[in-house]
C-alpha cells in the first residue's frame, strides 16, 4: 500500500518493483529455505534473517536495475520489516487470543509432550515432537483433538486413559519400534464412544488400539506396524470402518479378548508373516481371538479372516 502510494506521487515505477522484489524473495526463502530448515524461528531470528533478506533483495535490485536511490529504498525495506514485527508481537495477538500461546506462529510447535486433564479442551493445528507420549488425555471428557502431527514419541503418540475423545486429521509418525503405539485409547467402558478419523500412522508396534473402551475408528490409514495395524481388545466395543491398512506384520485389524467388534468396509493390503511362526500371526488380515464376537461386512482382505480360541466372526 506504501508503495502504491508512492510511485504516483514520485513518478517512479521503483517504489511498486521494489515491494514486488521483497515479495518475491521472502516467499521462495520461506517455501524453499525456512521451512525445511528453520521448523521453530524463535522471535530473534527477525533480525538475521532480516538482514539476509536485505542482502538478498539489494543484489537483486543491482542485478535488474531497478534504479531505486539506496537510502530510500533502505528506509522502505526498514518500514515493512518495522511493520511485520509490530504486527506479528502486537497486532496478531491482539485479533486472535491465541497467537502467544501458539508460539506466534499460525500452527505451534510443542517440545516433549501435552498433558490435558481438563473436560471441554480443544487441541488444534499443531505439532508435537518428542516425549514419552505426545499427546496425554487423563480422566477427561470432550476433548476434541483435530489437526495435529505427533513426531517421535518414544511410548505412543495419543494416549488416552478413562477419557473421552474425538481424534481427527491427525498424523502420527517416526514411531521407533515395537513397543511404541499410534493411537491408545484405554479404560473408558463407561464413557460415550471415542472417535478416531482420518488420520495417518506409520510405524510403531499398534497404529490404533483400545483397552476397555468404546471406540468408533473410521477412515483412518495405518502403515507398516509391528505386531497389529487396529485393535479392539480387552472387553471394548469397537466400530472399524472404512479403513486402510497397509504392510502390518502379523494382523491387519484384530479383535480380541471378549470384545465386540463391528468391522466393514475396510481394505488391508500388503500383510507380512511374522517369522514367529505363531498360526494367529501368519499375515492375516481379520483376526477374531479369545471369545470376541467380530460382526463383518464389505472387507477386502488378501486372505480370508480367522478365529481363535473361542472367538466367532459373523457375516452380516
Amino acid at each position: 500500500m506504501l508503495a502504491a502510494l508512492l510511485s504516483p506521487i514520485l513518478h517512479k515505477w521503483w517504489p511498486l518493483e521494489l515491494v514486488g522484489l521483497m515479495l518475491l524473495i521472502g516467499l521462495v526463502l520461506d517455501v524453499a529455505v525456512y521451512r525445511p530448515l528453520l521448523p521453530y524461528q524463535p522471535g530473534w531470528a527477525a533480525v538475521p534473517l532480516g538482514l539476509l533478506e536485505l542482502g538478498l533483495t539489494v543484489a537483486a535490485a543491482r542485478t535488474l536495475e531497478l534504479g531505486a536511490p539506496l537510502r530510500p529504498a533502505l528506509l522502505l525495506f526498514a518500514a515493512t520489516w518495522l511493520f511485520t514485527q509490530l504486527l506479528a508481537h502486537a497486532g496478531l495477538p491482539l485479533l486472535r487470543l491465541s497467537w502467544p500461546e501458539d508460539g506466534g506462529e499460525l500452527g505451534a510447535i510443542v517440545q516433549g509432550g501435552i498433558v490435558v486433564t481438563a473436560d471441554d479442551v480443544t487441541l488444534r493445528n499443531l505439532t508435537v515432537r518428542g516425549g514419552d507420549y505426545g499427546i496425554e488425555v487423563r480422566e477427561a471428557e470432550s476433548v476434541e483433538i483435530d489437526d495435529v502431527v505427533v513426531e517421535s514419541a518414544e511410548l505412543d503418540g495419543i494416549n488416552a486413559r478413562q477419557s473421552e475423545v474425538a481424534i481427527s486429521d491427525c498424523e502420527i509418525r517416526s514411531l521407533p519400534g515395537r513397543a511404541s503405539q499410534g493411537i491408545d485409547i484405554s479404560f473408558a467402558s463407561q464413557l460415550p464412544p471415542s472417535v478416531v478419523e482420518d488420520c495417518v500412522i506409520v510405524g510403531g508396534s499398534e497404529g490404533i488400539v483400545s483397552h476397555m473402551a468404546n471406540v468408533m475408528v473410521r477412515d483412518n490409514r495405518v502403515r507398516s506396524t509391528e505386531l497389529r495395524g487396529i485393535a479392539v481388545t480387552e472387553m471394548s466395543m469397537g466400530d472399524v470402518d472404512d479403513n486402510l491398512v497397509e504392510n502390518a506384520l502379523g494382523i491387519g485389524i484384530f479383535c480380541g479378548d471378549y470384545s465386540h467388534c463391528s468391522i466393514k468396509d475396510n481394505r488391508v493390503t500388503g500383510m507380512r508373516t511374522d517369522p514367529s511362526g505363531n498360526p494367529t500371526r501368519a499375515g492375516l488380515g481379520l483376526v477374531a481371538h479369545y471369545w470376541a464376537i467380530a460382526t463383518v461386512a464389505g472387507n477386502t482382505l488378501e486372505r480370508p479372516p480367522a478365529s481363535f480360541i473361542g472367538a466367532r466372526i459373523e457375516s452380516r
